[in-house]
């Protein structure tokens, strides 16, 4: 959410304005964006916009009076970094953990039960899970399938003489 106080060369609020916002973005791409007023606050307004992409935004904001003088422009930026967001706090999120560890049959171990925790891994009973594959020509019922689709397509080409 972009908010803009908009004043006038007085500084007072100035309401019934048209609030143009340009977005620049990393691709270079120029987004134009009308400003609303925002509900309640005299000279504020506000857009919604979402960076989809990382790298740096500027914004160029252009504010006109109801008879279209323009009031004034201005330029912001910021830099935009989506896949950094799961970092942004390094603090651990302790009810995610408990509802995983919940979930998936787990615990959720503390830092001062970590030594006898690990001295009761060795006489937990732990799933042992194993992927075994079989190629599907090392089934009898294929392979005798396929040995008996061979001989029927050579029987009937015997039968009707092609060779």
């Amino acid at each position: 959410m972009l908010t803009l106080n908009v004043r006038d060369e007085t500084y007072q609020e100035v309401d019934f304005a048209d609030v143009e916002l340009q977005i620049d973005t990393p691709d270079g791409q120029k987004l134009p964006i009308q400003m609303e007023p925002t509900p309640g606050q005299l000279g504020q307004y506000q857009a919604t916009f979402s960076p989809r992409e990382q790298g740096a935004y500027l914004a160029t904001i252009t504010a006109k009076d109801s008879l279209g003088v323009l009031i004034g422009t201005d330029e912001t930026g910021w830099a935009s970094q989506p896949a950094a967001e799961e970092f942004r706090t390094l603090s651990p999120n302790r009810d995610l953990l408990e509802q995983l560890a919940e979930k998936s049959g787990g615990e959720l171990v503390e830092l001062e039960n970590l030594n006898s925790f690990i001295t009761s891994l060795k006489s937990r009973k732990l799933p042992v899970m194993r992927s075994i594959v079989h190629p599907l020509w090392h089934r009898p019922s294929v392979f005798l399938f396929a040995v008996l689709c061979f001989a029927g397509e050579w029987g009937i080409r015997r039968w009707r003489g092609v060779a």
